[in-house]
């Protein structure tokens, strides 16, 4: 392990040489012009990789330098390639071509894959962020248009059912306009000054259910007027779907016109041609007649063709064997020479082998 003060000045930024500046008084003051350091990353990945190796300050200060100098060569070749191409920022084609150039081969090919690895992640994050963004849209449209589809179906169907019986409260409402009218009059009849007081309750009761009369009658014009909107939209729906087929029906017809043998023209008829227009009636009898063929002459045909595939079985099925016999042949000549070649020799045979040996490598020689 290193020093715990190594380690200490290892992670101390350097520090460059002195600038000098002149001021307007003629006085000079020293500046010192800081620098971007990656010692202290630098030991922090060294120590995650080997934490029982030490490092001193003076390696430390190399690798910072040789990685300050890496940064600087490939921000210059990016920059350059950048205005090369015209461009007003520098992009990750940019630093991967400026690593290619830069990096030796395998640090380059390293380097560029993880960029490409990163640049391919960021770019399936934006896809998939973009496509739940689209489905959380299509969902909020879709359950506003099912919303707005319920609320007018609950008012349609509702204004129907009120419609319906509409018909004998109205009757109702009329049979008790007259009794309050017979009532009134009988009143008015037998004495006028002691029906002061119900006239006054049968015209608030007449005038209420003259209003209720009314807002029955406003409810039955708008859904009226709902009724024939929806069924405006059925028929838009419909005809929607008729001029979809049509053209379904007119693009199939333009490829089959495409697509027939023999076709050269530059332009395309949108009708149908004579080959695809199917008869009104099937033909009682095919146009073109079947040749008579004897049932004699088919079988002695078919027996023919049956033995000729016997035969061709039967010789594939010999050289099958000769091939099985000639591959056990071949493997006890194997066993045999391998036996010879195991058995024990004698110290004269040994000599003899050698010395035959030594000859044949002089001759080559």
């Amino acid at each position: 392990m290193a020093p715990k003060e190594a380690s200490k000045k290892a992670e101390k930024k350097p520090v460059k040489a002195e600038k000098k500046v002149v001021k307007e008084g003629g006085k000079k003051k020293k500046i010192k012009k800081s620098t971007e350091t990656y010692k202290m990353y630098i030991y922090k990945v060294l120590k995650q990789v080997h934490p029982d190796t030490g490092i001193s300050s003076k390696a430390m200060s190399i690798m910072n330098s040789f990685v300050n100098d890496i940064f600087e060569k490939l921000a210059a070749e990016s920059s350059r390639l950048a205005r090369y191409n015209k461009k007003p920022t520098i992009t990750s084609r940019e630093i991967q071509t400026a690593v290619r150039l830069i990096l030796p081969g395998e640090l380059a090919k390293h380097a560029v894959s993880e960029g490409t690895k990163a640049t391919e992640k960021e770019e399936e994050e934006r896809r998939l962020n973009e496509k739940r963004e689209r489905e959380a849209l299509n969902k909020k449209l879709h359950d506003a248009m099912n919303a707005r589809l319920d609320e007018m179906y609950e008012v349609v169907h509702g204004q129907k059912r009120s419609g319906n019986d509409g018909a004998p409260t109205m009757e109702k409402l009329l049979k008790e306009i007259e009794k309050l009218q017979l009532a009134q009059s009988t009143v008015v009849r037998n004495d006028g000054a002691s029906t002061s007081r119900p006239p006054i309750r049968d015209d608030a009761l007449l005038a209420k259910m003259m209003q209720e009369h009314e807002d029955m009658k406003g409810k039955l014009e708008t859904a009226a007027v709902v009724n024939k909107r929806v069924e405006l939209l059925e028929e838009s729906v419909k005809a929607v779907k008729q001029q979809h087929e049509h053209a379904l029906q007119e693009a199939e017809i333009w490829k089959k016109e495409a697509l027939r043998y023999g076709n050269k023209r530059s332009w395309l008829a949108t009708s149908l041609s004579s080959q695809l227009k199917m008869p009104l009636t099937t033909p009682r009898k095919s146009t073109l007649e079947r040749p008579f063929v004897d049932p004699n002459q088919l079988a002695q045909l078919h027996t023919l063709e049956v033995n000729a595939l016997k035969e061709m079985r039967l010789q594939e099925l010999n050289r099958r064997c000769e091939a099985e016999q000639e591959n056990a042949r071949l493997k006890e000549k194997l066993a045999k020479r391998d036996a010879e070649r195991e058995a024990p020799k004698s110290v004269f045979q040994q000599r003899l082998d050698a010395a035959g040996g030594s000859v044949a490598k002089s001759g080559r020689g």
